[in-house]
C-alpha cells in the first residue's frame, strides 16, 4: 500500500481523529512519526486506507459547515429577541414613570388650584405634556412588541430549518457510508480478481513447463521445441 509523510494536522485530517489523539498514537507507537530536515515533525499515514473514508470526511465536514451556519442563525435571532425585550422592559418602566409624572401633575393642580387660576393652567399644560409621553410610550410599547412577535416567529422558522438541514444531513451521511461500503466490497472483489489472476498465470506457466518437458523426451533431437505461448 502506498503511504505518505503529512504534518500532524494533514494526518489526523485523513485519518479522522484530533491532532492530540493522534500524538498520543504516536506516544504509543501505533503510528510512525520523523523529523524532517527543516526539523517539523511528519506522520506517516496509508493513503490507500485513509482514501477509504475521505468521502466521509468531506460530507461530515460540510455537514459541520451547514450545521454551524444554522446555529449561528438561531443564536443571532435569540440575540434581537432578547434586545427586544430590553426594550420593551425599558419603554414599560418610561410609562410608568409617565404615569407617576402625570399622578403628580394632578396633584399639583390641585394644589395650584389654591394659588389662582395661572398656575392651575401650567399645571394642566404640564399634565397634558405627561399624558402626551404616555401615550407616545404606549404607541412604542405597541409597536415593539409587534416586532417581538415577528422576531419570534422568525426564530421559529430558522430552528424548522435548522431540523431540516440536520435531515438533510443524516440522509447524506447514510448515503456516504452506503457508498464507503460499496468500495470497499469492490476493492475486496479486486483483490480476489487479481489472485485468481496470478494463480491462472502460474498454472499456464507450469503446464508449459511439463509440456516442453513432454516435447523434448518425445521428440528427437533435431524437432524443435514448442514454446509456452504455443502451447
Amino acid at each position: 500500500m502506498a503511504a505518505s509523510w503529512l504534518t500532524p494536522a494533514e494526518a489526523a485530517a485523513m485519518m479522522k481523529v484530533s491532532v492530540r489523539t493522534l500524538r498520543r498514537k504516536i506516544q504509543r507507537g501505533e503510528v510512525a512519526a520523523r523529523t524532517s530536515d527543516n526539523g517539523r515533525q511528519e506522520v506517516r499515514v496509508d493513503t490507500m486506507a485513509a482514501n477509504g473514508g475521505q468521502v466521509a470526511v468531506n460530507e461530515s465536514h460540510l455537514a459541520t459547515i451547514n450545521t454551524g451556519l444554522a446555529n449561528r442563525l438561531a443564536d443571532h435571532a435569540d440575540m434581537e429577541i432578547a434586545r427586544f425585550e430590553q426594550t420593551c422592559r425599558r419603554v414599560e418602566h418610561d410609562l410608568t414613570r409617565s404615569r407617576r409624572i402625570g399622578a403628580m401633575g394632578w396633584v399639583l393642580v390641585f394644589v395650584l388650584l389654591a394659588g389662582g387660576i395661572g398656575a392651575a393652567w401650567k399645571g394642566a399644560r404640564i399634565l397634558a405634556q405627561a399624558e402626551s409621553q404616555a401615550e407616545t410610550a404606549r404607541v412604542r410599547a405597541e409597536t415593539l412588541q409587534a416586532d417581538l412577535s415577528i422576531a419570534r416567529t422568525e426564530k421559529d422558522a430558522v430552528r424548522v430549518s435548522l431540523a431540516t438541514i440536520n435531515d438533510a444531513l443524516q440522509e447524506q451521511t447514510a448515503a456516504t457510508r452506503d457508498k464507503s461500503a460499496e468500495v470497499r466490497i469492490l476493492r475486496a472483489e479486486l483483490a480476489r480478481n487479481r489472485a485468481t489472476a496470478g494463480q491462472a498465470t502460474w498454472i499456464r506457466q507450469v503446464l508449459g513447463a511439463f509440456y516442453q518437458a513432454g516435447q523434448v523426451t518425445t521428440q528427437p533431437a533435431s524437432a524443435k521445441p514448442l514454446r509456452a505461448e504455443e502451447y
